[in-house]
């Protein structure tokens, strides 16, 4: 499997800076820079907004890469059509998630052969 077609191209968003434009760092609590007197609180809550939004974005996309690679495998490994495919996804994910979609894959394939030799 190209396991490279469900990596993530979104990038995830970094923390809120809380420079001015002028290079002045501020308090979140502020309403103007001290130093030019930009109103930096609507500055930091348009920060706040757009980072949210992004954070929705790279987690939606995250989400639609999980549900394709799911399909995928399941077809890839011939469960696409059994009853149980959910319930045995889920099981080799659990065990392998922590080494990415290759560890999901060899979990799968392992109760694949499992399923096979109890003739289910």
């Amino acid at each position: 499997m190209d396991f490279d077609k469900y990596k993530n191209t979104f990038e995830y968003p970094r923390t809120i800076s809380r420079n001015c434009s002028c290079g002045a760092i501020f308090n979140k609590n502020d309403n103007f820079c001290s130093k030019c007197g930009n109103n930096v609180k609507k500055a930091y809550e348009d920060s706040i907004k757009e980072r949210k939004e992004k954070i929705k974005a790279y987690n939606d996309e995250a989400q639609r890469l999980n549900e394709l690679f799911k399909n995928d495998v399941l077809k890839y490994v011939g469960l696409e059509n059994h009853p149980k495919k959910d319930i045995i996804y889920g099981k080799a994910y659990m065990d392998g998630h922590s080494y990415g979609y290759p560890g999901v894959l060899d979990e799968l394939e392992e109760l694949v052969d499992f399923i096979h030799d109890l003739g289910l």
